[in-house]
């Protein structure tokens, strides 16, 4: 029986987290624009939030494809 790696399950947690932020990030910047007609815009903290998830993902994703 193969052992469960935690660690690899709190690093899946992690990147679906990152990938639901950078989605729904992108989701509200346009989509949601087309629909209420409402023009949003980044904020300092959400860019630079963004711009941290999407590092971690890509971390995490190379982290997964070496393993």
């Amino acid at each position: 029986m193969k052992r469960i790696k935690w660690g690899n399950v709190l690093k899946l947690i992690i990147f679906l987290f990152c990938i639901g932020l950078i989605i729904y990030d992108f989701y509200m910047l346009t989509i949601h624009s087309f629909i209420t007609g409402n023009l949003l815009s980044w904020s300092y903290l959400g860019f630079i939030t963004f711009c941290i998830s999407f590092i971690i993902a890509g971390k995490i994703y190379s982290d997964f494809t070496r393993n």
